[in-house]
């Protein structure tokens, strides 16, 4: 998968799971996002932890604003170590 199509499915899943907010990844969140891909981290290892960081999250605080991409480092970067 090339890196345009890996950032727009990471885009795409997580407007889906902000409830339709937008949530462009562009500028640092780019890098970061082009980090993962360069480490040959697999794209449902980056949508396992963005969903990981999305259930935290609500869990401690429902009702919050859109999550960013840059928020999910670290819980991505876990999933990629246990995958």
């Amino acid at each position: 998968m090339d890196l345009g199509a890996y950032c727009r499915e990471i885009e795409a899943h997580l407007c889906r799971r902000n409830g339709g907010h937008l949530v462009r990844v562009v500028g640092p969140a780019f890098r970061r996002v082009s980090g993962w891909a360069e480490a040959g981290v697999p794209l449902k290892v980056v949508l396992a932890g963005i969903d990981r960081k999305l259930a935290r999250t609500r869990a401690d605080r429902p009702g919050r604003r859109p999550l960013r991409i840059e928020f999910c480092e670290a819980d991505v970067l876990e999933a990629f170590d246990e995958w």
